[in-house]
């Protein structure tokens, strides 16, 4: 089942259903590196948007290879 549900795109209330995942996204993606700038709701069911500071040549593939393989995990653990 996604987080939330319905067209409301970056509103408040979407963005609270998603939080913990949200504060625990952020913190560990710190820890590896990946530079969060931004994160809010989305028009799709469970969809969060995600936005990260730019990198340049490798470093910009290892982050974003990071990033995805890190959301999944932890995701994983949180049993999204």
């Amino acid at each position: 089942e996604p987080l939330f549900d319905g067209p409301e795109l970056l509103t408040t209330l979407q963005n609270c259903k998603a939080m913990d995942f949200c504060y625990d996204l952020e913190e560990q993606m710190q820890e590896v590196g990946v530079d969060i700038l931004a994160m809010n709701a989305e028009y799709g069911p469970g969809h969060v948007k995600v936005t990260f500071a730019p990198k340049f040549g490798v470093e910009a593939a290892d982050m974003t290879a990071t990033f995805r393989t890190g959301t999944k995990e932890i995701a994983q653990e949180k049993g999204l």
